[in-house]
């Protein structure tokens, strides 16, 4: 289970489905100077578990199964003033179809991702930052879409 960033719309509704169905990994990006109510309920049903949050580094991988890959390629945990650009970028490999989730990122994320080069060509693409004018610019289109 991935949280993307530490706002409330990413995060919050993780506490039913934990206590709901069987978890093995979470993944939260999270600086504990910030002390959020929902995160906290969050950590709390997270340690009723016996369940640890993990840390994702860029580039980790992870085989979900047959055909079955997750691939990070953005985890930024440093600029607390932006949370949207602290969200997880991920990419999902499912036998020929590659899925990339861009969290709630921004322009500033989506260029870095094109000057590091470590976009591909995807077939479905979650939008960053729900669709809003701040994210998904045409240079990161034209670099993602076949």
């Amino acid at each position: 289970m991935i949280g993307t960033h530490i706002h409330e719309d990413h995060t919050e509704g993780m506490t039913g489905i934990i206590n709901d169905f069987p978890i093995k990994k979470i993944f939260i990006l999270y600086n504990e100077k910030d002390d959020f109510e929902f995160y906290n309920k969050v950590k709390k049903v997270i340690n009723s578990k016996g369940l640890l949050i993990e840390s994702l580094k860029e580039t980790g991988r992870f085989s979900l199964g047959e055909n079955i890959e997750f691939k990070i390629l953005y985890v930024d945990n440093t600029e607390l003033s932006k949370a949207n650009n602290t969200s997880i970028v991920a990419e999902l490999t499912y036998a020929n179809q590659r899925y990339l989730f861009m969290g709630d990122t921004q322009r500033e994320v989506e260029n870095k991702l094109i000057s590091k080069g470590m976009l591909n060509d995807v077939d479905v693409l979650r939008v960053g930052h729900h669709g809003s004018d701040t994210s998904t610019t045409e240079n990161f289109i034209n670099k993602i879409l076949p």
